[in-house]
């Protein structure tokens, strides 16, 4: 090329041209804003002829971002993009960096170098926000990125782009362009879900609870691994990463219970199984809260498939979610009241006295019998007991089966933890079911000012009388309670507290 047109400023410029066009292509979402904004800053280099260090290109990116869109900040999606590139920005173009993976000058491995080492350098950059955010790491994520990356970004994507071009002039070649690359993603998909299923258990990391010591633990673990070190100090990372890997011994259960609005939806873990019990509101398989509010839950928390779920009863705060959570996971065990039996092929009715244990606890329906009743009293209810504790989910049953229960359980009845019979109606939580209960905590799960009155004052009262701690999904999100065996109290968190809103 001539000097007036050097050859680095026609290629940034087609470049910023072409992330603009697919950026405008894709809609101008927020991750394609924010990929054109870094690719700009970063091209600017080559364009204004005053290079600059590479480091301050990306922290000016990163400034530009936040002061396009202050909220950015607050999204996983941010923080996975710079991270991904600031680790890649260190260890592939850092010489010191690249000097320490080297393992010989065969043109061979030195070309299995430069395709493997980003994509494990990337997986351990992305290790800490990864435990942050999802609880869990795939020890099958490098490999599938080196397969798909190239096979989306070099054949996929141009496929659409052409075929797009096309669209008007050439009908039949555009359609069979776009078929070309649903096949090709077809095909990735069936690789990428043998992948996972030949990884299997072991090849995902189940983490820990999150605390301020294990991530700084991982963060120094992964900094030793990607760092230019002796070999010596890598054997560090070993007892650094460890406390994030969750004891999956030890007896517990997890009581999430989701807000959901005016509804119940709830999910409970022991160390190798989990459930869902009620699945919120919906209309239709796509606008329900399964699909919206428990599954994202589901995937928050590590779970991707269900050892039973269960529908207290078919009134749509309690059932409208089946079709989203369906469609998203593997269920196995299926249980419901008369009223939503056939909410899917195979389920099973919840009557009272079926049991099983899982992980040393022990799930057990208290009610409904065979006895016809409406469908509120008609409601699965659900008891599970670790050791002395005891958790008492009773959907939305009413006052005579409340004092039914009372009389045939008596004291087996107590709980530490209670979801408020039909979240906290004054047709429910009577006192003889209460006394009986004696419980700790007792959780309403009921919408903001939601037009029922619930809870009902009188019923906060009842509670209280009794010295329970209550509390509301509406004032505190989600909550989330933790029985250990041989533990005094379930231990207790609110999302509110623990993941504040930004402005406060």
């Amino acid at each position: 090329m001539s000097g007036r047109l050097p050859r680095q400023k026609l290629a940034a410029s087609a470049a910023l041209l072409g992330a603009l066009l697919y950026s405008l292509l894709a809609g101008f979402t927020l991750p394609t804003q924010r990929a054109f904004i870094m690719i700009a800053i970063f091209m600017s280099a080559y364009l204004s002829q005053r290079p600059s260090p590479v480091s301050l290109r990306f922290i000016v990116a990163l400034s530009c971002i936040l002061t396009w869109n202050p909220l950015a900040g607050m999204t996983a999606g941010f923080w996975f993009s710079f991270v991904a590139v600031g680790t890649l920005l260190c260890f592939v173009t850092n010489n010191s960096a690249a000097r320490d993976f080297e393992v010989n000058s065969q043109h061979s491995i030195r070309f299995l170098q430069w395709f493997v080492k980003p994509q494990l350098i990337v997986f351990l950059g992305l290790a800490v926000p990864l435990i942050f955010w999802a609880q869990q790491v795939s020890l099958m994520a490098p490999w599938i990125n080196m397969l798909a990356i190239p096979l989306v970004g070099f054949v996929v994507v141009p496929l659409c782009l052409i075929a797009l071009l096309l669209a008007y002039p050439l009908p039949e070649l555009a359609t069979g362009l776009l078929q070309w690359a649903d096949y090709i993603l077809n095909l990735l998909f069936g690789v990428m879900e043998q992948l996972v299923a030949a990884g299997g258990q072991w090849a995902l990391l189940q983490l820990a609870s999150l605390n301020t010591e294990v991530l700084l633990a991982a963060t120094l673990g992964v900094l030793v691994l990607l760092l230019p070190v002796s070999r010596t100090y890598r054997y560090l990372a070993l007892p650094l990463l460890l406390p994030a890997k969750s004891p999956m011994d030890a007896p517990s259960v997890w009581l999430h219970v989701l807000d959901v609005g005016q509804g119940l939806a709830v999910i409970l873990q022991t160390p190798n199984h989990a459930l869902v019990y009620d699945t919120g509101a919906g209309e239709d398989a796509e606008t329900n809260l399964g699909k919206s509010v428990v599954v994202p839950v589901l995937r928050h928390l590590g779970i991707d498939r269900l050892d039973a779920l269960i529908v207290s009863h078919g009134d749509t705060d309690h059932a409208g979610g089946i079709p989203g959570i369906m469609a998203a996971l593997p269920v196995g065990r299926r249980y419901g009241s008369e009223s939503v039996a056939g909410f899917q092929v195979g389920a099973e009715s919840c009557l009272a006295g079926h049991s099983w244990t899982w992980d040393g606890v022990i799930f057990r329906f208290l009610h409904p019998t065979e006895e016809p009743m409406s469908a509120n009293n008609n409601s699965c209810v659900l008891q599970v007991r670790l050791g002395e504790h005891s958790i008492m989910l009773p959907g939305d049953i009413e006052i005579p089966v409340e004092r039914a229960l009372a009389l045939r359980y008596g004291e087996a009845l107590q709980s530490d933890i209670v979801l408020a019979p039909h979240h906290g109606s004054t047709t429910s939580s009577s006192y003889a079911f209460i006394k009986q209960l004696q419980p700790a905590f007792v959780v309403f799960s009921a919408g903001y000012r939601n037009s029922f009155g619930h809870p009902a004052e009188n019923v906060l009262s009842r509670y209280a009388e009794f010295g329970a701690d209550t509390l509301s999904t509406f004032h505190t999100g989600m909550l989330s309670f933790q029985l250990l065996q041989g533990a005094r109290k379930a231990r207790v968190v609110s999302f509110r507290e623990q993941y504040p809103r930004y402005w406060r």
